[in-house]
């Protein structure tokens, strides 16, 4: 009772956890067919083994990315003979059972865009129906394990194997013998192959079955974005996913701000570190920005030439000064161009003699 009790507990936390949740489609149908094979207390086994045996279906309604709901139904067609008396009996077995469905990769925080793993099962009714007029309806309990490939936001393939457990028959499955089991009577073991179809609102939202929420993005967004590129192979990586993972993250964030120098100098003033700073605390935030740094000097009379390298010394000497703060080379870059000739009118050569400071949000793509 205390186990019961237990995972009755886990399940209600669970949907608790994700009741509120609207970003992923909860309904999902699937149709499967495979093969059968039994184990009865008479020894009762199959005669042959009919490439398919098996047919099935099920209905899904997902409360949250772990836990789903749903009905499965089941038929079984079988050659089978008693092992002792060698009477041979066409077998024929159909079943409706509730199916409580685990996502197994969801529960221990696994991550895979293409394949995930699911444990469901539950009770239910069977029906025996044979040749010789044996046919009975029995108590069943049912459960598997099913292995999910994507191929799209809307279909899925599925593996599954599933055992289902008679309870207490009156007669064995060939009906040639009574039972004295009070528990369980026989098993029918199936193993097949399906496709899943999901259904919801909103083409591009995924279903439940392969959902990740947006907390994934956590404030390293460099490793955030290693671990989903390790995570998938990079042929399968959903592209539209990680770039709104990452711009939900970000959203429109970007910064330009503005150095300026005296007249003839490079030497960065101190009314100037603000600026600076601001800069460089978005830089170590988001670690996916990048920074352009604009060198510019004011229109004088002096030549092309010297004021493309007094633009190129401004340029230069905040380059150095973010370097020798701790940001890596690799995400600066830096120009200079000269006079700026926009600023012609002397009263503008002040706001001419600049730096500007661009913030750069990297695409992924």
């Amino acid at each position: 009772m205390k186990k019961i009790i237990l995972i009755l507990a886990i399940l209600l936390v669970s949907i608790y956890s994700y009741g509120q949740e609207k970003d992923f489609t909860k309904w999902a149908v699937d149709v499967e067919l495979g093969n059968s094979t039994i184990n009865d207390e008479a020894s009762t086994s199959n005669e042959t083994y009919d490439f398919i045996s098996h047919l099935g279906a099920g209905v899904r309604y997902n409360f949250n990315p772990k836990f789903g709901l749903g009905l499965r139904g089941g038929y079984d067609n079988l050659n089978i003979k008693n092992d002792h008396s060698g009477n041979k009996v066409k077998f024929k077995f159909s079943r409706v059972h509730l199916d409580m469905n685990l996502n197994v990769f969801k529960m221990l925080d696994l991550h895979s865009n293409w394949f995930t793993l699911q444990v469901h099962g539950g009770p239910g009714v069977g029906f025996i129906n044979t040749d010789n007029d044996y046919k009975e309806t029995v108590a069943i309990a049912s459960g598997g394990i099913t292995g999910l490939f994507r191929v799209g936001n809307r279909s899925a393939v599925r593996l599954d194997f599933s055992t289902t457990a008679n309870i207490a028959q009156n007669k064995s499955l060939d009906g040639s013998n009574i039972t004295s089991n009070d528990g369980i009577s026989s098993t029918i073991h199936n193993i097949s192959v399906g496709y899943v179809h999901y259904f919801g609102k909103g083409k591009k939202k995924r279903h439940a079955d392969w959902y990740e929420p947006k907390e994934l993005v956590q404030k390293d967004t460099t490793l955030v974005i290693n671990n989903l590129y390790n995570t998938y192979p990079i042929t399968e990586i959903d592209e539209t996913q990680i770039i709104d993972i990452v711009n939900n993250y970000y959203g429109n964030r970007s910064i330009s701000e503005y150095v300026f120098f005296d007249h003839d100098k490079y030497v960065i003033r101190d009314t100037e570190l603000n600026a600076i700073y601001k800069v460089y605390t978005e830089l170590v935030k988001y670690d996916l920005y990048s920074l352009v740094i604009k060198g510019y000097a004011s229109p004088t009379s002096s030549s092309d030439e010297y004021n493309k390298k007094l633009s190129e010394n401004r340029s230069n000497v905040l380059y150095q000064k973010y370097i020798d703060m701790g940001i890596d080379s690799t995400r600066i870059s830096f120009d200079s161009y000269g006079k700026d000739l926009k600023k012609s009118k002397e009263n503008v050569h002040d706001v001419a003699r600049r730096v500007e400071l661009i913030v750069v949000k990297k695409t992924v793509k």
